[in-house]
């Protein structure tokens, strides 16, 4: 439940705790055979998101009294007029990427990821918006999604070079890290353009990523639902007419031209609460896709019994296979098992 799943996230956690969970996806860290033993509840996300909440506040009363005092450091003020565009943001990044059950995406690859979302995402926006010319907020996902449905797919597209299997919580995380990279950079734009004091960049800083990370909400869904049925298809067409993906697509388009059209913190929330909770129902199908060795799932699969065997040790240390169960099954090294 995710009741059971949070319940580590608000005690004090070792050193040695912290070395495992910051060493996923890394050869150093693969010390366990089966990756459902070697999981770990998430809780760097709060970690960092106390210890950031607490750096912002330092720096806010450093500067404030630094203020009355007639001293101003434009160095030291700015810390608040960038910051808060990422903590909130990064911490949703960070708590999926523990979600991430088989701990084969390491935190510098969500980090590339974050990049891709800062870097190419804005420019492939900022670019035709000038050239289109959007009239107005509210056709903005016009541009937005699309964009970030594009800087995904290349990465999509490199993650499978070695290996063409994909599962949907690597696309939720590939998701998750555009997202996150393109609400830092879009945040810290207002807080700029909008604001005069660290009061107010701090206020709609956090605002704008307080549910559920910005544009992580509206992204990491449908990257996830394209890789969750990634390989069924053989070509990009049949990836990107999936039901699944359009029906993912659509709702984070709709929800994101409704939170622009209205703007109001209240409505919006009201808004996208459904939207949390389809990104629930996208986590939980892709961590069952997982569990049951990677394949693609369909409405008749609860209906199939499977037998998992996984390896332990030598050459093929951690290959899984999945046999669909159909009567009598034997096993063995004889002829006919």
């Amino acid at each position: 439940t995710w009741k059971d799943i949070f319940s580590d996230s608000f005690r004090k956690h070792s050193r040695a705790e912290f070395e495992f969970a910051i060493t996923a996806g890394m050869r150093i860290g693969r010390t366990r055979s089966n990756m459902f033993d070697a999981w770990r509840k998430p809780w760097l996300w709060f970690a960092f998101l106390k210890w950031s909440i607490i750096f912002i506040v330092f720096i806010y009363a450093v500067n404030f009294i630094l203020g009355s005092l007639g001293i101003v450091l434009l160095g030291l003020n700015s810390l608040n007029f960038i910051l808060p565009a990422y903590v909130v943001t990064i911490a949703v990044m960070i708590l999926l990427w523990e979600l991430n059950v088989p701990r084969d995406i390491s935190i510098f690859n969500m980090l590339a990821y974050f990049a891709v979302g800062v870097m190419l995402l804005f420019n492939i926006y900022d670019t035709l918006e000038i050239m289109i010319g959007i009239p107005g907020s509210t056709f903005a996902p016009v541009i937005e999604e699309p964009a970030k449905l594009l800087a995904s797919v290349l990465l999509i597209v490199e993650a499978t070079k070695k290996n063409k299997q994909i599962t949907g919580l690597k696309g939720l995380l590939i998701g998750a890290g555009v997202g996150a990279g393109f609400t830092g950079i879009e945040s810290m734009q207002y807080v700029f353009q909008f604001t005069a004091t660290q009061e107010d960049a701090i206020l709609l800083a956090l605002m704008r990523s307080s549910l559920v990370g910005g544009h992580i909400l509206y992204c990491a869904p449908y990257i996830a639902m394209l890789c969750f049925s990634y390989n069924k298809y053989p070509d990009w067409k049949g990836r990107l007419t999936d039901k699944g993906f359009l029906t993912a697509f659509g709702i984070s388009c709709l929800a994101h031209a409704a939170w622009n059209f209205f703007g109001d913190i209240a409505i919006g929330l009201v808004i996208e609460i459904p939207l949390v909770l389809y990104l629930l129902y996208v986590i939980k199908l892709c961590i069952r896709q997982v569990m049951s060795g990677g394949a693609y799932l369909n409405k008749n699969d609860a209906k199939v019994s499977f037998v998992q065997i996984q390896c332990i040790q030598g050459s093929l240390y951690g290959r899984l296979w999945q046999i669909p169960i159909s009567g009598r099954l034997t096993m063995g090294r004889d002829r006919g098992c």
